[in-house]
């Protein structure tokens, strides 16, 4: 087995491995039928001549699902991820769910064609790598929250379909002294096209209902700026995206390490 064989093979990243190929790999594993292995690991380190400076792969360990929930689309949870791929299907990560596997063994095996990720392997690789870049919230501020967390599901809900991204900035970045609210600006972006009439109508009409709400959480507004803001992907700068964090909805948003479970 060579690395060439790797390549005549077709494997890249967002390759999937199927629950047969999975089994025989990993035979300690209880995979199930529904179970699939998309690999993660960069194509131009699956390809790499020098198998001594990369030996091994990433293989990210997902589970077919009847559909996704809101809750774990979009990068909205940094341990759960449900993701609808280009071929049809529903699918949940867990960030437990990472193996490795000695690079060259994949020579032995074919990616599972039938299985086209599409955008769901970039969701797939942010939200891996947001688990190292998220920043924990204040404790009072998950909490000032959570007083509309019903509100604030349904309205996830509703943006789901086109909010791509949710960002936050907020002061103080720590716990409340005696008579402070928190200040606060979420930003929503979208994939759309910008100049899109139709979607910037339905980015205003989420924004404003979301500014309702963070109200109703005693939430005030950022400075000189509105609760909420929205924008495109496409059109914001590297240092407007870096001003804001990412806003998630998980157990683990804690400054303190307090479980908080949404």
């Amino acid at each position: 087995m060579t690395v060439g064989d790797i390549a005549s093979k077709g494997w890249l990243q967002g390759s999937v491995l199927d629950a047969s190929s999975l089994r025989e790999i990993f035979p300690d594993l209880a995979v199930q039928d529904q179970d699939v292995g998309v690999l993660i690991t960069h194509s131009c380190d699956l390809r790499h001549q020098n198998v001594d400076a990369e030996p091994s792969v990433e293989v990210a360990l997902g589970t077919r699902i009847a559909s996704c929930s809101v809750e774990y689309q979009n990068v909205r949870h940094p341990r759960v991820l449900d993701v609808l791929t280009a071929s049809g299907e529903a699918y949940r990560f867990q960030a437990k769910g990472l193996v490795s596997l000695p690079r060259l063994q994949l020579a032995s095996f074919k990616p599972d064609g039938a299985i086209r990720l599409g955008a769901a392997l970039d969701v797939l690789l942010r939200w891996r790598g947001n688990r190292f870049l998220r920043v924990a919230r204040p404790d009072a501020f998950n909490n000032a929250l959570g007083l509309k967390r019903k509100e604030l599901m349904s309205w996830l809900k509703k943006a789901n379909a086109i909010v791509d991204e949710i960002r936050v900035r907020f002061d103080p970045r720590g716990e409340l002294y005696s008579g402070q609210r928190y200040q606060a600006q979420f930003l929503l972006l979208s994939g759309g096209k910008p100049g899109d009439v139709e979607r910037d109508t339905e980015l205003s009409e989420l924004a404003l209902e979301l500014s309702e709400i963070l109200e109703l959480c005693g939430i005030g507004a950022y400075g000189e700026y509105d609760r909420v803001a929205f924008g495109y992907l496409d059109e914001i700068t590297v240092a407007e995206y870096r001003e804001f964090i990412p806003f998630e909805m998980g157990d683990y948003l804690s400054v303190s390490g307090k479980e908080f479970i949404w």
